[in-house]
């Protein structure tokens, strides 16, 4: 799951980058048996009512809202569950350490590993977490924000 400073690069002028077939297709399978036989034991919590449009209902709505859980070592797991966490967990480690060395960060680290799971119906707008200037485009990598 290596990349190149080529395919990193964008991030570095506050652009977005797309990693086609980044993750091993078995492994993307295993991640999501994992995540809907945890949904289904009951460990999943509503995560915000973030696929509201103004006007619906604040209470939470399995249809419409998404449910996340934290994919924490604490969890239970199938032994391909528990193979494919770990896996990806490696592998996210090494692609913040490839983004950390194309951006010259030594200390961006990896904060949040979660599973998501929205209802059939569910809607997410296009949207963006955090708008801070200082977070767009070279001169943003300076500061230091809660997120980017």
């Amino acid at each position: 799951m290596k990349v190149t400073a080529a395919e990193l690069a964008p991030i570095s002028r506050g652009q977005v980058v797309s990693l086609i077939n980044w993750c091993d297709p078995a492994i993307v399978a295993d991640l999501r048996s994992d995540a809907l036989a945890l949904r289904d034991s009951g460990f999943f919590s509503a995560s915000g009512l973030s696929n509201r449009l103004p006007g619906d209902s604040n209470t939470f709505d399995a249809v419409h809202d998404r449910q996340c859980v934290t994919m924490a070592a604490s969890l239970p797991a199938s032994s391909a569950g528990r193979a494919a966490r770990a896996t990806i967990d490696e592998a996210l480690v090494e692609l913040g350490r490839q983004i950390s060395a194309v951006l010259g960060r030594p200390s961006l680290a990896l904060q949040e590993q979660y599973y998501s799971v929205s209802g059939a119906a569910a809607t997410l707008p296009l949207h963006m977490d955090e708008r801070h200037e200082e977070t767009k485009g070279e001169i943003g990598w300076a500061a230091e924000t809660r997120r980017r």
